[in-house]
């Protein structure tokens, strides 16, 4: 099920792309937000078979194995999630100006409110969640998706002296990404030390 749903979230945006967008560019968003949809639930199939199997690889002697899953695989989906769903809200943009006739600005700024909803979910999800605590504790790719993202709004949109309302949510934002990530990395930390999540074998 699994290489199901990640091939089905990478095909669907493949064919898109090729035999449609040019006629239907304004609806791209749609593909792409199922896209991410599929990538997510993917995320959650891994991060839960990883958590079932855990013994089992243990017994075999795997313990490698697991550390591996968690950091690269783990990571390498919710990296692509992350991105989808970036490109998702980018999409939604164009939407929202060609279909819906908003200005660029408010435009902008419910893309960058659907940002930080995602950012929110990938980022505090797993320590609200206690559950996911152990699950998730070696995904850090989302940080490093959404802290591009919104620095790139930031340096190709500011403007010095003349900050507009979109360039202070972003620049609010990409704040809230940073700190969140080094409080995540203490939350690691403190976790780690206490051995409340799977030792590095």
């Amino acid at each position: 099920m699994f290489y199901i749903i990640y091939i089905l979230a990478f095909l669907f945006p493949s064919i898109w792309i090729l035999c449609f967008q040019r006629s239907y560019v304004a609806w791209t968003w749609v593909v792409y937000l199922l896209s991410f949809l599929l990538l997510s639930l993917d995320l959650f199939i891994l991060n839960n078979n990883i958590s079932i199997n855990k013994k089992i690889y243990e017994t075999d002697g795997f313990n490698r194995d697991i550390w591996c899953l968690r950091f690269f695989a783990q990571n390498g989906v919710a990296f692509f999630a992350c991105w989808i769903g970036i490109r998702f809200i980018l999409t939604f943009d164009t939407f929202l100006q060609l279909r819906l006739t908003l200005s660029i600005v408010n435009a902008g700024t419910v893309a960058l409110i659907l940002a930080a909803i995602i950012a929110f979910a990938y980022f505090f999800g797993p320590n609200l969640n206690a559950a996911l605590v152990d699950k998730c504790a070696y995904q850090f790719s989302p940080w490093i998706v959404f802290i591009f993202y919104f620095w790139g709004v930031i340096e190709n949109n500011w403007i010095p002296k003349t900050a507009k309302r979109n360039n202070i949510i972003a620049a609010l934002e990409l704040i809230a990404s940073i700190i969140s990530a080094i409080g995540a990395l203490v939350l690691f930390t403190m976790r780690y030390r206490t051995s409340k999540i799977d030792p590095i074998p």
